[in-house]
């Protein structure tokens, strides 16, 4: 998370901006749900309409999410293997 946090300090965007980027630069997402807690969180998503990825900033972002620490808590696929509704 530090790196993805610098990568997007030194473009001067917050990493929740980088992120919706991000998924808005997949050709298959044609809008991201975001949600919020607050005014102030709903303005800093709006700001990621400003950042615009190069095919490098893209190749670099998959690069460091690679990398990352696979979180280990309840997803709807982790949650189907624990109920046996699938082969794990």
């Amino acid at each position: 998370m530090e790196e993805l946090t610098r990568f997007a300090q030194e473009r001067g965007y917050t990493v929740s901006q980088l992120a919706i980027a991000w998924t808005l630069a997949h050709p298959a997402v044609h809008a991201a749900i975001v949600g919020s807690r607050s005014t102030r969180h709903i303005e800093e998503s709006l700001g990621a309409v400003r950042v615009a990825l190069s095919e490098q900033d893209i190749a670099d972002i998959e690069r460091i999410v690679a990398g990352a620490v696979p979180m280990e808590e309840a997803t709807p696929e982790t949650m189907s293997e624990v109920m046996g509704l699938v082969d794990g």
